[in-house]
């Protein structure tokens, strides 16, 4: 790599004070309680060290805009950057090649701003761009108890601990001349960076209530327990799978003597065949068991990518709703699945969630993706909806 100058690189890349992180080999970062001094830029630029920082202050102010694209689509990158040119120069802001997966784009601010502001700006470009589903920093509004130093971003220019080195590049991803971009580069100044935050729209939130499962006759099998059925299971699943087979049995209400012998026909398609016996055995334990079912991350049930679900399957619940807005368009209706046992979903939950990506099909319905905080485990669902 071609030498930079080390302090032009230091007034433009700050953070925390207070701390700052270093890439280990396994690609993951461990927090570093001191300030980043010149001798540790140095080391990053050289390759002797990788490191990140935190750009939100703990009285959350920034000086840094930025936009994580990793999706290796370099149009992408055009898309974001054409929407940059609307609000300032070419030589206000930077596009990187982050050393592995994607583009990282820069844009320095003047002074220390409120992260509440970056935060609606950064997210004003991507919805001006049709790119919500984009990374962007600051990650958060403000720090909290949970995130008491916001997410890092890997400085530019050094190593990727499991790729290459990172670059300065344009939009048809030439190298540039890193000491040159570095110089040349010019922070937007207070005006530019209000309109941005102008431009900012609150998502729309929808408000959604969780019905009763979808139903489901009581003879029918869910579709991934089915073809257990119809095409048996390798050995080395076959006890799992009639412990399964005969949970499922029993979930329908079938008598034991009744599960018996549906459970011996499946297994008589197992490869090599199971037993009468072992299908007994099976059938015994799941029914003196506390389980009402089989666990949907059983290994044999999935051996294609995709787990082979559908509306017809018990674990799925109805959702339903309305966009809660006051002019919400007739019709608008939403309705959907959610696999329960995934999160803090009851039947008769009340939800208010974000729309954190919209997207139009051909046939005149919406795909949104939904977020909501409340559920840890339940970060974001994908919900169909017609316009």
């Amino acid at each position: 790599m071609e030498s930079v100058d080390v302090s032009t690189f230091m007034g433009l890349f700050q953070g925390n004070p207070q701390v700052f992180a270093e890439q280990i080999t396994d690609g993951s970062y461990r927090p570093i309680e001191r300030t980043m001094r010149w001798k540790d830029y140095q080391d990053h630029l050289e390759g002797e060290a990788t490191y990140g920082i935190y750009p939100v202050l703990p009285n959350n102010l920034t000086m840094l805009l930025v936009w994580d694209i990793d999706t290796g689509n370099l149009g992408h990158v055009e898309r974001l950057a054409d929407t940059l040119d609307l609000f300032m120069d070419e030589d206000q802001y930077l596009i990187e090649f982050s050393g592995r997966k994607g583009w990282h784009l820069w844009v320095f601010l003047d002074d220390w701003y409120s992260s509440i502001a970056a935060y609606r700006a950064v997210r004003a470009v991507l919805q001006l761009a049709k790119m919500e589903g984009t990374e962007a920093y600051p990650k958060q509004p403000e720090l909290s108890p949970s995130k008491p130093l916001g997410n890092l971003i890997k400085l530019p220019l050094g190593k990727h601990k499991l790729g290459n080195w990172s670059y300065f590049t344009n939009r048809a991803n030439a190298h540039l001349n890193n000491q040159a971009e570095l110089s040349d580069t010019r922070p937007i100044d207070g005006e530019i960076f209000a309109a941005l935050v102008a431009e900012y729209h609150e998502p729309q939130a929808i408000e959604l209530n969780v019905g009763r499962p979808l139903d489901r006759p009581p003879d029918q099998l869910p579709p991934c327990m089915q073809r257990v059925f119809d095409n048996g299971v390798e050995q080395g699943s076959r006890h799992d799978a009639l412990f399964g087979y005969a949970l499922e049995c029993k979930n329908r209400g079938l008598d034991e003597a009744a599960a018996l012998e549906e459970t011996v026909n499946a297994g008589s398609r197992f490869s090599p065949p199971a037993t009468e016996a072992q299908a007994a055995q099976r059938v015994r334990s799941a029914y003196q068991s506390e389980f009402s079912g089989v666990k949907c991350s059983q290994p044999y049930l999935h051996r294609e990518p995709n787990p082979l679900c559908s509306k017809l399957c018990s674990r799925y619940v109805a959702i339903e709703g309305m966009p809660a807005t006051d002019d919400a368009p007739e019709g608008s209706a939403i309705r959907g699945q959610r696999r329960a046992g995934q999160g803090e979903i009851n039947q008769g939950d009340s939800l208010t969630f974000e729309v954190v990506l919209r997207k139009s099909l051909d046939d005149g319905r919406i795909r949104l993706l939904l977020e909501n905080d409340r559920i840890p485990d339940l970060v974001k669902i994908e919900l169909e909806a017609y316009e």
